[in-house]
Formats: C-alpha cells, structure tokens, sequence
C-alpha cells in the first residue's frame, strides 16, 4: 500500500465511518435536521485548506511537482 492509498484510506474511515454518528449526535443535541450540512462544510473547508497549502513548483527538468508550504 502506498503512501497516498493510506492516506486515502484513513481520511476515509475518519470521515465516513463517522459521518452517520456525527449526524445523528447533531441532529439530537441542535434539533435541526440540516445540521449535518454543518459537519459536510467543516469538512469541505479543511479539504480546501489543505489544498490550498500545496504550491505547484517547476523542478530543474521543466516538469511540475507538488510541494507543501509551511
């Protein structure tokens, strides 16, 4: 398994292996049934957040790479 399979893997486990139970528990503790529309945003933001932070740079062959700005 590659690096990038795990990290696929485990954002999917954290993610949609909680999303039903993060659901409900909002849904029960606001009362509002679009509470969950919250917990999809949350997600969506740090997706963004994380996609904003990689910077596409030329290496010394022209070609592109990505690489993480901290």
């Amino acid at each position: 398994m590659t690096g990038v399979a795990m990290g696929n893997n485990f954002a999917i486990v954290l993610t949609g292996g909680t999303a039903a139970y993060v659901s409900t528990w909002l849904i029960r503790e606001t009362g509002s049934a679009v509470s969950p529309g919250f917990f999809v945003t949350v997600a969506c933001l740090i997706g963004l957040c994380a996609l904003l932070s990689i910077k596409r740079a030329a290496n010394s062959t022209g070609k592109y790479e990505h690489t993480l700005r901290l």
